[in-house]
């Protein structure tokens, strides 16, 4: 990696965090769709684990009845916010960290996968074109989809992974 495509990647990295910097200005819950029901999630998580309870599978405060969500839902991030949030005790900024995190992992790997056949100012561009999609900007500030923000890592990394495997 050279030293033009390390300013790049801080320059991503800069650009993604002031992407999300809204969420952390005000310290509470953007009014989003699904926010409430990830925060929820990742604090119900944080309890669960820190009563030892691993793999989390029941959720006893949702929904007024419980739920089985450790089965069925979004585990990754939720785990990674619950960890945050066991050291932090805040679950509204752990679902902040956790949207930061899948931003700038995947903007990066955007980037990544990008120069492999492209030079390193388109794709600095393309992946700029990325970061302001407006689907991206839905989900994290109007949808509130942590899950669906942090799977955007994967798309990359199974294109880079599968690139390597071809060639």
């Amino acid at each position: 990696m050279g030293k033009i495509d390390r300013i790049y990647y801080l320059l991503i990295s800069i650009i993604s965090t002031l992407f999300v910097l809204d969420l952390f200005s005000t310290g509470s819950l953007p009014a989003t769709m699904d926010g409430l029901i990830h925060v929820s999630s990742i604090a119900q998580f944080s309890d669960a684990l820190s009563q030892f309870n691993f793999p989390v599978i029941w959720l006893n405060n949702f929904a007024n009845y419980g739920l089985p969500v450790g089965i069925f839902s979004h585990q990754l991030p939720i785990y990674i916010g619950a960890i945050i949030d066991l050291t932090f005790n805040n679950p509204v900024l752990s679902a902040n960290i956790v949207t930061l995190f899948g931003i700038l992992l995947s903007n990066i790997l955007v980037f990544k996968f990008l120069r492999i056949y492209f030079p390193g100012r388109i794709a600095f561009l393309s992946t700029i074109l990325f970061i302001l999609a407006p689907y991206r900007i839905l989900n994290v500030f109007i949808r509130g989809a942590v899950p669906e923000t942090f799977a955007l890592i994967f798309l990359p990394l199974i294109l880079i992974l599968l690139q390597r495997l071809v060639i």
